[in-house]
């Protein structure tokens, strides 16, 4: 999917029939209902909490226009349709969300704090842990002068069912806490004096921050005008969260990998999820990156969570059948001269563009920086050319391509010796604690007008350097040159790394020869890599119908 086309449909995309909507629905969250109800309701499916929760507000940031929109301490969550306005909110939203939680310890703080809450959720056989307002007048007056006691010291009050204390954090800092799970005036830091109860407190008290902040290292978030899209982001982020905590869970699910990292963890997902989508498309994207992911899937096993502990298989992909389609083709490809074809596939026919499509070449043996065009194709040089559209083709001859990575018949020149590396200059210290780079895995994949050269690795290394470019070089086998002396490698491109995997195009070479191709990498610090397998290629003449 283009990033355009994604654009489209996330301005477009709705959670509601706007046809359908209730007049004078009291429901401010009735564009998103559906989708909220169905979410909230499967949490509590899936997962077993521990004995300590906590309940705490979250925010979701938007700047756009919406209803409810606003800033308050007293988080509200809303009038239910028809009923009178709600005194003491933030008790309510608590017992909402406890609502199917039984001995339980619940943890919040001052603006969800209250005696009555903690007398409703003992009656529910929860307990509460939960900073409280000075201002409450159900407090101790004793426990309110912090003026003239010492520093880390603490006042305790009891009930038969609750315990207050009040500590003196610093000079002038009075920390209140009430809690129904203590009966006993604790001391759990001797150092500093602090209560267990306040030791508890800062245990569970940091867990939805520390949601927030998770949440923020990794995000789907989007740039939106719409509340109803800007929160299903939110479930989107908390829901990848939610289930990367359960895959954590257990050590045994992932043995060879620790820690599983949030980030491929979320990678992983997305990866199966569009997996099956890609599979089944007809046409192949015309980016050149994106047409190499499609490539690498499709070629791959079905995708399983933990592929990062698996060994990454490095056997070729078997040739494409006759009059299938070709499994690794990656890239809408192009020529100038002549319309190629691919042995058992149909000629297509690509439709004109009307505004000027962007072609970066690769500058061919000779050195010279070329387009297709400018120039007519070499008899002796291949042109490999990366194009993000695809060009108009002319109706002149046609052309059959087949690929293997092994010398065809009839060859029987052996191949020369591949270029040595140049000695790297002076490397820094830094250089030393990395690994050169891998050796890639090059395939040569036909496409319906060309030939596509998509590299990959096995598996990452993670010792290796960071790769700066990646070095190409060709040989032409000419069949009808006996001189074999004078036939060797050269280097036909070097392109900026990317993320893998990569492609580019053979769009020009010449008809009923042999070609030879190899790859190698180049780090950040100058040191190459050992080449890859060489991969060949036949071009073999044929009738334009």
């Amino acid at each position: 999917m283009s990033f355009k086309r994604f654009q489209q449909i996330s301005r477009a995309l709705r959670f509601n029939d706007e046809l359908s909507k209730t007049q004078g629905c009291d429901d401010k969250l009735a564009d998103i209902r559906k989708v909220w109800d169905m979410w909230t309701s499967r949490l509590p499916m899936l997962f077993n909490p521990d004995r300590d929760v906590c309940v705490d507000k979250l925010f979701i940031p938007f700047k756009g226009r919406c209803s409810f929109r606003q800033y308050m301490p007293n988080a509200y969550t809303g009038k239910e349709a028809g009923d009178c306005a709600e005194v003491n909110q933030g008790m309510s939203l608590v017992l909402d969300m406890t609502e199917e939680l039984k001995g339980h310890v619940v943890t919040c703080d001052k603006y969800f704090t209250s005696f009555t809450l903690a007398d409703e959720l003992l009656r529910r056989n929860l307990a509460l842990v939960g900073a409280i307002r000075k201002g409450n007048p159900e407090l101790p007056r004793h426990l309110l002068q912090a003026r003239e006691r010492a520093v880390f010291s603490s006042t305790f009050a009891f009930t038969e069912t609750h315990t207050l204390v009040s500590y003196i954090q610093r000079r002038g800092k009075n920390v209140l806490l009430l809690s129904t799970k203590h009966h006993h005036p604790d001391i759990g830091d001797e150092k500093k004096g602090k209560p267990v109860i306040v030791k508890d407190y800062n245990k569970c008290k940091g867990s939805v921050n520390n949601l927030d902040k998770a949440l923020d290292t990794y995000s789907c978030r989007r740039k939106t005008k719409c509340w109803p899209l800007a929160l299903f982001y939110s479930l989107v982020d908390i829901s990848l969260y939610n289930a990367y905590v359960l895959w954590t869970f257990d050590p045994s699910w992932q043995p060879n990998w620790k820690p599983y990292k949030q980030r491929l963890y979320i990678e992983e997902v997305g990866e199966t999820l569009v997996t099956p989508h890609i599979k089944k498309r007809g046409r192949l994207p015309r980016s050149s990156a994106a047409a190499g992911i499609v490539a690498n899937l499709r070629d791959a096993a079905p995708p399983l969570i933990g592929k990062y502990n698996q060994a990454a298989s490095s056997t070729p992909s078997k040739a494409a059948a006759p009059g299938a389609r070709p499994k690794g083709s990656v890239i809408d490809l192009t020529e100038d001269d002549d319309d190629v074809q691919v042995t058992g596939v149909k000629n297509a026919t690509v439709a004109p563009i009307a505004r000027p499509n962007p072609v970066i070449s690769i500058p061919n043996s000779a050195g010279a920086r070329s387009s297709p065009q400018s120039n007519q194709t070499s008899p002796n040089n291949p042109q490999l050319t990366v194009h993000h559209r695809p060009q108009q083709d002319s109706s002149l001859k046609s052309r059959t391509v087949t690929t293997s990575s092994t010398p065809t018949r009839g060859s029987n020149m052996a191949l020369p010796p591949l270029p040595t590396a140049p000695a790297p200059p002076r490397l820094p210290p830094e250089a030393e604690r990395s690994s050169p780079p891998q050796q890639p895995q090059l395939k040569l994949v036909p496409s319906q007008t060309g030939i596509v050269l998509s590299w990959c690795v096995a598996e990452t290394d993670r010792t290796c350097a960071a790769v700066d470019s990646y070095h190409l070089y060709a040989f032409h086998q000419d069949n009808s040159n006996s001189n074999a002396a004078q036939q060797h490698w050269k280097k036909i491109g070097e392109v900026k790394a990317l993320p893998l995997p990569m492609a580019c195009t053979l769009t020009q070479f010449q008809s009923g020869s042999t070609y030879h191709f190899a790859v190698r990498a180049k780090d950040i610090y100058g040191r190459f890599g050992s080449f890859c397998e060489p991969q060949c290629t036949n071009v073999i003449s044929s009738t334009s119908s």
